[in-house]
C-alpha cells in the first residue's frame, strides 16, 4: 500500500518536474525570438524561470533517488563481504533518512515563518515567498518515502546501488 503511493507521488512529482523543464524550455526560446523581433514585454521570463528551476529540482529529486541515480561512491561498498555490504548499505539509508528528517524539519520551518511573516519575494514578479517554499518539505517527506521503501527492497534482495 504504502509502495503503491510511493511510487505514484514520485512519478507524479517527475512528470511535474519534466513538464517544468519542457515549460522552462519553450519559455527560453520565446524570450530569444521575442528579444530578435521585439513583440512583447517579457521581463519576467528569467524571474520566472529562476523560480521554475527551484521548483523542479525539488519536484524531481524523490525520482532521481528511487532509481539510484544520484552521485555515490559505492566501489568500496560493493568489495566488502555480503554481510557487511548489507550493514553499510544499511547504514547510509539510515543517515540518508536522518538528514532527510533534518532538513524536512527546517524547510517546514521556513515553510510557516515564510506564510506567517508574509514574507515576498520582489523582482519582475512580486509574490508570497511561501508559493515557492511548500516544495522543499514536500521533497524531504517524499524522500523519506522512497527510502524506506528502497530498504524494505533491500532486505528482499541485494540492493544494486549504480554508482554515477
Amino acid at each position: 500500500m504504502l509502495d503503491k503511493f510511493t511510487d505514484r507521488i514520485v512519478t507524479l512529482m517527475a512528470v511535474l518536474a519534466g513538464l517544468i523543464l519542457v515549460f522552462i524550455t519553450c519559455l527560453i526560446f520565446v524570450d530569444i525570438v521575442n528579444r530578435t523581433v521585439k513583440l512583447l514585454q517579457l521581463s519576467w521570463s528569467v524571474n520566472l524561470a529562476e523560480h521554475l528551476l527551484f521548483v523542479m529540482t525539488f519536484m524531481g529529486a524523490p525520482w532521481v533517488l528511487r532509481i539510484g541515480g544520484h552521485i555515490s561512491l559505492d566501489l568500496f561498498v560493493q568489495l566488502l563481504p555480503g554481510t557487511i555490504r548489507k550493514s553499510v548499505t544499511w547504514l547510509a539509508f539510515m543517515i540518508s533518512a536522518t538528514v532527510n528528517l533534518i532538513l524536512f524539519y527546517y524547510a517546514m520551518r521556513v515553510l510557516i515563518a515564510s506564510y506567517r511573516d508574509g514574507t515576498n519575494i520582489v523582482k519582475a514578479l512580486v509574490f508570497p515567498e511561501w508559493y515557492l517554499m511548500w516544495v522543499a518539505p514536500l521533497c524531504f517527506a517524499v524522500n523519506l518515502l522512497v527510502l524506506i521503501q528502497l530498504l524494505r527492497q533491500s532486505e528482499k534482495r541485494q540492493f544494486q546501488m549504480t554508482g554515477l
